[in-house]
């Protein structure tokens, strides 16, 4: 059981979020801040240029918020092999377009 999607990445406060969770408002699913260590100097640290450092936090971001759907895909995927149910070219060119979408919006933003 995980919390249902979407999730969004608040820039500003560092949050994933689940937004349609629960009555309340949104969930906070994850908290990607921390790019210190990325930026600093002491022990660990990759002395990163701020920008850079803003930069693989917000893609590791958009890389968890794409985890609610490649897990719905993924699940689809096994419950019809699973299921014997016959996998022909066309459900097959489905999930590849899906895997696809996912991936292709993660890049894009």
């Amino acid at each position: 059981m995980h919390t249902p999607g979407p999730w969004t990445y608040d820039h500003r406060s560092g949050w994933i979020n689940a937004d349609n969770c629960c009555s309340r408002g949104p969930m906070h699913v994850a908290d990607i801040r921390g790019w210190g260590h990325l930026t600093g100097h002491g022990h660990g640290a990759h002395g990163m240029t701020t920008d850079e450092g803003i930069a693989i936090q917000a893609a590791n971001a958009e890389l968890i918020c794409s985890a609610p759907k490649m897990w719905n895909l993924l699940s689809e995927i096994a419950s019809t092999h699973l299921g014997m149910l016959p996998v022909t070219d066309a459900v097959q060119a489905i999930w590849i377009a899906k895997a696809r979408a996912i991936v292709c919006k993660d890049l894009t933003e």
